[in-house]
């Protein structure tokens, strides 16, 4: 009867195993909530459920970048930088993080701190290094390089950045569509200059400045 009894016990304890090992790792399930929050823009309750995580599991990279996305969505552009800096610690590889890093300096660059340019521009160069045919690399340390003044660095990654575009099969028109008011313009301009041969500074910024904007 005793031995009985013990089998059942085993039985039950291989049954319920499955479901021991679904909650046995706290981290993951705190990481994966804090992506929801962060897919629905629910950025506090992702901040939350990502400072969980990186508290259960302090090396993983991604959970601090991703924490660092929703603070830059807050705009808290410190704690974002803060963030993007330890991902890169723990993964100096990862090339997302310098590229998140750069747009949180250029967004300080733009509320008054000039200087944070300068560290937008080494990000999204380390980007570049990292993920070389990466266009919106291109684009984004562009744009810090039309901040500081320096319109001919300016102009050659802008320049990268449509090649590369347009190598994808995407082209200026299909950046033109997401942009009906100017569509019209924008074919005219990016046909008659074709942009690849004549691509000036000037077209640069009347092109690519309401066209696009830095992005991740």
């Amino acid at each position: 009867m005793t031995k009985c009894k013990c089998w059942v016990a085993v039985l039950i304890a291989v049954l319920l195993l499955p479901n021991v090992a679904a909650s046995a790792d706290p981290a993951k399930e705190a990481f994966e909530k804090g992506k929801s929050c962060l897919d629905k823009k629910h950025y506090d309750a992702a901040i939350t459920a990502f400072t969980e995580a990186i508290l259960l599991n302090p090396k993983d990279a991604v959970a601090y970048g991703n924490r660092g996305i929703a603070y830059r969505h807050k705009a808290k552009y410190d704690e974002a930088i803060a963030d993007y800096t330890e991902a890169i610690r723990l993964n100096p590889k990862d090339a997302k993080a310098y590229n998140n890093r750069g747009l949180a300096y250029h967004a300080l660059g733009m509320n008054g701190n000039t200087g944070a340019f300068d560290k937008a521009v080494a990000d999204f160069t380390e980007y570049i290094r990292l993920d070389p045919k990466n266009a919106k690399a291109y684009k984004n340390r562009g744009f810090s390089y039309h901040e500081r003044g320096l319109a001919s660095e300016e102009t050659g990654d802008l320049a990268m950045f449509m090649e590369l575009v347009d190598r994808d099969n995407m082209g200026g028109r299909s950046i033109a569509l997401k942009h009906k008011d100017q569509l019209d313009k924008a074919i005219a301009d990016f046909t008659e200059f074709k942009f690849r041969t004549f691509f000036s500074s000037s077209f640069t910024r009347w092109c690519l400045g309401r066209l696009c904007v830095p992005g991740a």
